[in-house]
């Protein structure tokens, strides 16, 4: 055949070869494909788990019969089979009550028939005669017909519940003849009921223990293409509509699919077990059911971030916590960094980070304490004054007022200060803006020196005297103002150190939430170097005078008490620092300086014809007005002329969900492509990424330098890396209800403060008494609070404290808070304990019956509560350290259920209280001859009503003082 002829391009007799080629290599792709597809590590690690599972059930198993009693096993088989015996002999009587139970049941079903058809005609016979009268026809033919077949109901009814009866009685007897043998098959089953739910386990999940055809049917199952048929691998998957991931054009519920690697994280007892397998910590408080963020409700990802439709070790996003693990992860998992992917999973040590996308309002996140600590060292460090952010919206600026600067501070200190902190106070928060990595060359220095001249000429030509109320004239000389031992005395007993530190070396110690409220002020180190002796009395006196915002507290120091501390404080020098020389102003560099502000707006020409215009203060001011606002110093410290200056920082309320690409890593490329890389070497060196660049000064990095420790550098990246843009539905959200809102605003007020300095709250707090050494000569612990006083007591004591343990020498100050905020604050402990504020008259106690079986229950002979207790006046007989509040105050201070729930159990409400319990006497403690010559009538009568008698003592307790 002529090929060319019929126009073909191919040749049909080889057309079947190519064919057949094509047809084997297809085959053999489609093996390859659903063989690739059985060896997914997701489906060996599944195999494995199935494997370890077993292994852990057949070893729990094990101990399980191990920790049997035989003996009693014995026993019970031998019950077992003794009533097995005494039913088989029996058994013609059970066959035969079996036979007469279905004759009785047949009798049953025949009369119950025949009552409902009788009940039909009778529902007939009815309409019948409702119609007859009606219609005043055959009234008396159709009443006969329905009494007729009313008496037959009666008696159909009689023989069903007559037949009834007999089936229910030969049921009993049946149940009679069985029950030594169902009470012992039952006594057997609770022995051994955990050892068979082990057994029952085993049937279903090991082979080994499957019969024959399910074991043929589980290996089937989950064959290549078979594997449709209900596989036991299988992906296992959470689909959360609550929370939604952004797909950029719409958001679409999270998935999750953790868990068909992570098989063990939510199941008790693999804790031990290798990962993937391990058991998540703490499942009392995430994953389990009755935790408060369940797995089916929350996910996985939604807490640490990553790919969750990932099914594969590297698609799922997963991060490592140093280059040493990546190492790992690679050698071991072939792990690459899932590119193009922002929200990828964080590595272990920032795990918490995910907390504060729910928990975003909350000053203390329970279960987060590196989140917590993050947060802390942010609002210490006052990040939120050059960065904007969302959270702290409001906050007032952290450091010092500086409006009265010439009170305080003398020039050569301030130029010292602001040139390094650290040479004066070896852990100063006040961080360090100059001589840094990319500022440390001959030039930079040059203009640094002259800068920092001109801002201290503008700080001092711009404070004013700070008006102070008139107090005791101090000798600003070389004598000494007050008596320092006094002094040093009094700054450790009133309170000084629950917010202050007097460190003069450094000190090595992990810093913690509870070190952080131990530094909540600044170390007392050197004061003596650096303030003026009559700026610092006054300030103890009043600090509120000096600054109206300050968050240090008015101890309500007398004359003297302040002049000794003032003494003692001014012991405390540099001599270092103080002897440090100032360099000498550089008016050529400090024109240059002023030249090249002005040229920015301005020919150089004209920038220098003003500069050669100004006089040297005005220079001064000039440049020193263009440093400060250049360095934000604005931000932390109020500083005349700068009320309305604008935050210089790049925003941060969003900064975890910034992409990596518009971080500028610069020519840093010994650390990781990461944001959380980033943030790590910027907060360690601030100007890190300046390194090799060629700017001028005025374009160099300007972020200063914190000092942070390696610990404190990872705990605000924590807090960093939960700053993110959220899709979360607010049900979700924690404290989105108003009493938790309230709670929350004032814990965040009680935080800015520091009560926990002093105080127990929460459970966290009270470091001063570690100072003091004895928790009950410390502030009290304030649990349920917000239960334990009125709210007009709380107010009127927090605005004006009273005494109301006379042995302690620490002291409630006051801060200078609005009424506002104290309101915050009441409401925070109220609605915390859930008692709401409301209008609550105070307990009536006159005319009580109760109140001499209440002083019978405190004499000295039974409760003797005037041993602790300042009982009308009279103070107490024991140790001093051992002095409880004045009874006097209870009945206006303590609301009456909450003293009858304290005298009830006070360990509970006060752990640690040597409070005990008071003596209640119960009937049999009154049941003998002549109790009635011990013990009161009345309380006879109320013997072993607890609550009755509890509240005599209560009412005895109010009626003291009144």
């Amino acid at each position: 055949m002529d090929l060319k002829k019929e126009e073909r391009y191919y040749h049909p007799d080889q057309l079947h070869r190519w064919f057949g080629i094509s047809s084997i290599i297809f085959l053999g792709a489609l093996v390859a494909m659903f063989g690739d597809d059985y060896i997914r590590e997701w489906k060996t690690y599944q195999r494995e788990f199935r494997q370890l599972d077993i292994d852990k059930t057949r070893i729990e198993l094990e101990a399980g019969q191990t920790k049997i009693d035989s003996t009693l096993l014995g026993e019970l088989d031998a019950k077992r089979r003794a009533a097995e015996a005494a039913l088989a002999r029996q058994q013609v009587q059970l066959d035969q009550l079996e036979v007469r139970i279905v004759e009785a049941e047949g009798e049953l079903h025949w009369a119950s028939m025949r009552n409902q058809e009788n009940n039909a005609e009778r529902d007939a016979a009815r309409y019948q005669l409702e119609q007859a009268l009606a219609n005043r026809d055959n009234v008396k033919k159709a009443q006969q017909n329905f009494d007729q077949l009313t008496d037959h109901g009666r008696i159909y009814k009689g023989n069903e519940e007559q037949f009834q009866t007999v089936v229910d009685q030969l049921k009993q007897e049946v149940t009679n003849l069985g029950s030594a043998m169902k009470e012992a098959e039952d006594e057997r089953s609770a022995l051994l009921k955990s050892v068979s739910l082990l057994e029952r386990k085993l049937s279903i999940i090991d082979p080994e223990n499957m019969t024959l055809g399910n074991r043929i049917a589980d290996r089937v199952r989950d064959l290549p293409v078979m594997d449709f048929l209900a596989p036991s691998i299988k992906i296992q998957q959470i689909i959360i509509d609550d929370i939604r991931d952004d797909v950029i054009f719409t958001t679409v519920p999270k998935v999750d699919r953790c868990t068909s690697c992570h098989l063990g994280v939510d199941k008790a007892g693999f804790e031990d077990a290798p990962q993937p397998f391990r058991t998540h910590p703490r499942l009392e408080m995430f994953l389990a059911s009755s935790s408060p963020h369940p797995m089916e409700e929350f996910g996985c990802t939604s807490c640490h971030a990553g790919r969750g439709r990932g099914t594969s070790f590297s698609s799922a996003g997963h991060m490592p916590a140093t280059p040493e693990q990546a190492r790992e992860w690679k050698e071991k998992y072939d792990w690459e960094e899932l590119h193009h992917w922002d929200e990828k999973m964080f590595p272990a040590q920032y795990s918490e980070a995910g907390c504060l996308k729910c928990h975003y309002l909350e000053p203390i996140i329970k279960g987060g304490d590196k989140l917590s600590l993050g947060l802390t060292i942010i609002e210490k460090a006052a990040c939120f004054g050059c960065h904007e952010l969302e959270r702290y919206a409001g906050w007032r600026r952290r450091g010092p007022n500086l409006a009265h600067v010439t009170d305080k501070l003398k020039k050569d200190f301030a130029f010292k200060w602001i040139r390094n902190p650290r040479t004066f106070r070896h852990n100063a928060w006040m961080p360090s803006f100059f001589a840094q990595t990319n500022t440390a060359d001959p030039a930079s220095i040059r203009r640094i020196n002259a800068e920092i001249h001109a801002m201290v000429q503008y700080l001092f030509s711009k404070a004013t005297p700070a008006v102070f109320p008139e107090g005791v004239h101090l000798d600003t000389g070389e004598s000494r103002v007050g008596d320092a031992a006094r002094g040093k005395e009094l700054a450790a007993s009133v309170g000084c150190l629950g917010c202050h530190v007097m460190e003069p070396e450094p000190v090595i110690v992990e810093t913690t939430l509870d070190r952080m409220n131990q530094r909540h002020g600044p170390n007392l180190i050197g004061l003596g170097s650096k303030v003026t002796p009559q700026w610092l009395f006054n300030w103890l006196k009043d600090p509120s005078v000096h600054n109206p915002y300050t968050r240090m507290p008015n101890l309500r120091l007398s004359d003297q008490e302040a002049a000794d501390i003032t003494a003692f404080l001014l012991t405390m020098r540099n001599r270092e620092f103080e002897q440090t020389e100032v360099p000498p102003l550089d008016v050529e560099e400090l024109d240059n300086i002023a030249i090249r502000w002005l040229a920015k707006q301005n020919t150089e020409e004209a920038a220098r014809q003003q500069v050669e215009a100004m006089s040297p203060d005005e220079r001064l001011v000039f440049v020193g007005q263009k440093s400060i606002l250049f360095y934000g110093c604005f931000s932390c410290h109020n500083i005349p002329g700068f009320e309305s200056a604008k935050p210089i920082g790049t925003p941060l309320t969003f900064e975890g969900s910034k992409p990596v690409h518009n971080l500028d890593f610069g020519s840093i490329h010994e650390i990781g492509h990461t944001n959380y890389n980033w943030f790590e070497a910027k907060l360690a060196n601030p100007r890190i990424f300046d390194r090799d660049k060629v700017k001028p000064y005025d374009e160099k990095l300007r972020m200063p330098n914190f000092n942070f420790t390696p610990t404190e550098v990872e705990a605000v990246v924590t807090a960093l890396l939960g700053m993110v843009k959220t899709d979360v539905r607010p049900e979700k959200l924690a404290n989105q209800d108003l009493a938790s809102q309230l709670v929350l605003k004032g814990r965040a007020i009680i935080k800015n403060h520091n009560c926990q300095g002093c105080h127990i709250i929460d459970g966290q707090g009270g470091q001063i008494a570690s100072i003091i050494g004895d928790p009950n000569l410390s502030p009290p612990n304030l649990n349920t609070e917000g239960a334990k006083v009125y709210a007009d007591w709380l107010y009127s004591f927090l605005k004006d404290p009273t005494i109301i343990r006379p042995n302690l020498t620490v002291r409630m100050p006051t801060f200078a808070l609005n009424d506002l905020q104290w309101n915050d604050i009441i409401k925070s402990f109220q609605y915390a304990d859930g008692t709401p504020a409301t209008f609550v008259d105070l307990h009536d106690v006159d005319g009580s019956v109760g109140i001499p079986v209440g002083e019978f229950l405190a004499s000295k002979e039974i409760g003797d509560c005037g041993k602790c207790h300042l009982i009308a006046g009279a103070k107490p007989t024991g140790n001093i350290a051992d002095w409880a509040p004045d009874l006097a105050l209870s009945r206006d201070r303590l609301r009456s259920e909450w003293m009858v729930r304290w005298l009830r159990d006070p360990e509970s409400i006060m752990p640690g209280t040597r409070m005990p319990q008071p003596y209640i006497p119960s009937k049999e403690d009154v049941d003998f001859d002549g109790a009635e010559d011990f013990f009161p009538k009345a309380l006879i009568e109320l013997a072993g009503d607890t609550q009755a008698l509890l509240e005599t003592l209560r009412d005895y307790v109010y009626s003291v003082g009144n």
